[in-house]
């Protein structure tokens, strides 16, 4: 059974944070910031309307670490140039979003390169948008 994992970004206090609890009734969500040692402290109730929401997709990258939706990945490639075959990375956002076959396709290559062991979480789409604008 996948467990369910569940972090929020901060819109407001522009802070990544772990969620303990939703209150779907009364709209509010028990959360903390998370620190840089990757420890929440202080939780606290507040409007869900705060938070972007993100899943934990039940897998983990190449160094175990937990793969959320709005994460970024990169990924080493070959590719060939003047005749020499050279290595470098791609980047990847990790959408579970199954709206259309483009969308369907990204996340089979997500799923292939967490089987082959071949993907690395380096930040994601609050903390880190410019890893996707400038490619990086």
């Amino acid at each position: 059974m996948m467990e369910i994992k569940i972090r929020a970004w901060d819109k407001y206090d522009k802070v990544m944070c772990e969620v303990r609890g939703i209150n779907w009734l009364e709209e509010i969500a028990l959360c903390a910031p998370i620190l840089p040692n990757r420890k929440a402290i202080a939780y606290r109730w507040k409007s869900i309307e705060d938070f972007e929401f993100m899943l934990f997709t039940g897998k983990q990258d190449k160094n175990k670490k937990d793969i959320y939706d709005g994460d970024i990945g990169r990924y080493q490639t070959a590719y060939v140039k003047n005749q020499k075959q050279e290595y470098g990375y791609r980047y990847i956002l990790i959408k579970f979003d199954i709206s259309s076959l483009e969308k369907i396709q990204q996340l089979l290559i997500i799923s292939n390169l967490i089987s082959q062991n071949n993907l690395e979480i380096i930040g994601n789409i609050y903390q880190n948008p410019e890893l996707l604008e400038s490619g990086k």
